[in-house]
């Protein structure tokens, strides 16, 4: 009886080990990577550097042999900035274009619309252009983070401003995740170092003429 229980899966682990031999030794064809990068669009200046740097860990890791024996390959998509697109080109990079892995896209505005559609699909998203600590708070599974929150990206800033006795912070950000996620982390270090915050505001994006915001800190 008891060896008629330990069939099944003697035969299920006999299937994977199988399918794990075919996959990593004898499927030499590259390892897809999928991914959006704003080329174009608000998010272009960074975009493009973070899509470079993509690339340039394609070039290296397959100069050192690949990972499990079989090179890499990113599949790059523009999302222009948009967060409808980018949606919409995760959801080909994994029903269409059937990548084995997807990362993330540039910035925090961007990772927070595509991550439901890599959680839907339970596909791991290596997140490594995104860092407002809200995307990580909503009980999502497959999103790892790589770098530090947000909040804490001017703390070095209010650290240097508090080690020469300034006491006044005045704080102007992007209306977006991220610049909102890093003003208000700088606005309770402040508080905790006991500065005075004398103005907070976000601003549009695509602002381009800040001397109104500048007179009134003044």
């Amino acid at each position: 009886m008891k060896n008629n229980r330990l069939f099944p899966f003697l035969i299920f682990t006999l299937f994977f080990l199988a399918f794990l031999f075919y996959f990593i030794y004898l499927n030499d064809s590259p390892i897809k990577i999928g991914a959006t990068m704003s080329q174009t669009g608000a998010y272009n200046t960074q975009g493009v550097a973070a899509q470079n740097g993509y690339l340039l860990c394609e070039e290296h890791v397959n100069d050192r042999g690949g990972v499990l024996g079989r090179d890499i390959e990113f599949l790059i998509y523009d999302d222009e900035s948009d967060t409808d697109r980018a949606v919409n080109l995760y959801e080909r990079l994994i029903t269409e274009d059937r990548v084995d892995a997807v990362m993330g896209p540039y910035g925090s505005t961007l990772t927070e619309a595509v991550a439901p559609v890599t959680e839907r699909h339970r596909m791991v998203q290596i997140s490594p252009l995104a860092a407002t600590t809200s995307i990580w708070e909503q009980g999502r599974e497959y999103l790892f983070m790589v770098l530090p929150p947000a909040e804490l990206f001017l703390a070095g800033l209010i650290e240097m401003a508090d080690e020469r006795g300034l006491t006044k912070v005045a704080i102007i950000e992007q209306d977006e995740l991220f610049p909102r996620a890093a003003g208000a982390g700088a606005a309770e270090l402040a508080r905790e170092k006991g500065m005075e915050l004398i103005f907070h505001e976000a601003y549009e994006t695509g602002t381009e003429d800040f001397s109104d915001l500048l007179a009134r800190v003044e």
